[in-house]
């Protein structure tokens, strides 16, 4: 529901139900794939922030350019409609890259683009979670209001929690700890809702409130059809540069489980796995799904390698599609920004305070300058000058 909640904003939050109900579809679906058939055993596979983090950005555009002239349903099922497209594009690239064995090209990306890249991610989604907090957007515009009494108390706690997060995580390394504190918050807030008597409990607070059923629907073709087909044509080039991200991603976090677990994993067989699944996610209105660094270690760390730990993960996606709406719909906001914030602040430890120290100040210079054409420009520019850089770079040097 993160993810949904990132995408599906302001007067589009009352879709976040079904767009939770797609995610987790996706997560099931992929999660199941890839523990029955990737060629790591304890493979965890399941909907990534990334493709997620990237799309709300092409959706912010696509929501300005429809404001206005379309209804809330018409640009909700323009934004499924590309999250469609998206997953349909990344699943049949991932496809070519298996078959014609070219896995082995993110060894040929510059380093400083990479970090660049995944750093504004990061960044990215830091800015989404005072969105999520504030329901106002990050803007030059908007700083003032950004600095208002009642939108500063509800985004300074949350990056506070996700500090407090980040440093307990990096601190104890127990798979237990994120999801005690997750829990620790959510059961916090609820106290401090009651004791300080905010109306319903703190309930205009909360993140949604899932209406009985909502996570057990389907997309159906009519939704498909509302989608304006023609303005997401327009915005190829986007979902082209979603691809490219995703691709980076994607055999980053294969590359990284392979050079970790030294077990050989077959890259090439991971990117057709992957299609698989994500072409099927195309049919969901789900963004993309594919193996997660993350918790794929955490599964080696924990000793629990094997595939029937893929499918039990998946399985609870399942469960929560069963039962969980009773339980999602008491999850704060704050809870759900102060994630945010902490995968943001792990993003940019890994890929820019983590790797400062290896490169030259020209090298340091175009990770940020990549960021901040990301901000500025939009990705698919960003992915350019930080390669024409690092050419210039190499062959200057």
């Amino acid at each position: 529901e993160t993810d949904a909640s990132l995408i599906f904003t302001g007067e589009l939050a009352k879709f976040v139900p079904s767009a939770a109900a797609f995610f987790l579809q996706g997560a099931l679906i992929v999660g199941l794939i890839s523990a029955l058939l990737s060629s790591y055993r304890g493979a965890i596979s399941t909907v990534q922030d990334v493709p997620a983090a990237m799309f709300a950005i092409l959706a912010a555009t696509l929501v300005d350019r429809m404001a206005g002239n379309a209804s809330p349903e018409a640009i909700f099922a323009t934004l499924v409609a590309g999250l469609s497209l998206s997953a349909f594009s990344i699943g049949l690239g991932f496809w070519v890259l298996g078959v014609a064995k070219l896995g082995g090209l993110v060894s040929y990306i510059p380093f400083p683009v990479t970090a660049g890249f995944l750093s504004g991610v990061g960044l990215y989604l830091i800015l989404g979670a005072i969105q999520i907090a504030t329901g106002i957007s990050f803007s030059w515009s908007n700083i003032f209001s950004l600095m208002e009494p009642h939108a500063l108390l509800r985004w300074i706690p949350a990056g506070a929690l996700g500090m407090i997060c980040f440093l307990v995580t990096h601190r104890y390394r127990h798979p237990s700890v994120l999801p005690a504190f997750l829990l620790l918050v959510i059961i916090g807030f609820h106290i401090w809702a009651r004791i300080i008597g905010l109306p319903g409990g703190g309930l205009t607070l909360m993140l949604f409130n899932i209406p009985s059923g909502a996570l057990g629907q389907l997309p159906n073709v009519n939704l498909f059809a509302m989608g304006d087909w023609a303005l997401l044509m327009d915005h190829v080039g986007a979902i082209g540069s979603i691809l490219v991200v995703c691709h980076l991603s994607m055999l980053l976090n294969v590359s990284g489980l392979d050079m970790q677990s030294e077990e050989g994993i077959d890259v090439n067989r991971e990117l057709k796995v992957a299609g698989t699944a994500n072409l099927l996610l195309s049919l969901l209105g789900s963004s993309s799904g594919y193996n997660s660094f993350s918790l794929s270690s955490l599964i080696q760390r924990m000793q629990a390698k094997s595939r029937l730990t893929g499918i039990i993960v998946a399985g609870t996606c399942a469960l929560i599609l069963s039962f969980g709406g009773v339980l999602l719909q008491w999850v704060p906001l704050v809870a759900i920004s102060s994630i945010l914030f902490f995968m943001g602040l792990n993003l940019l430890r890994k890929w820019l305070f983590a790797h400062w120290q290896r490169l030259t100040i020209t090298e340091f210079a175009i990770v940020l300058l990549i960021i901040a054409a990301m901000k500025v420009f939009g990705t698919l520019p960003a992915v350019g000058i930080g390669l024409m850089l690092s050419i210039a770079h190499f062959v200057l040097t």
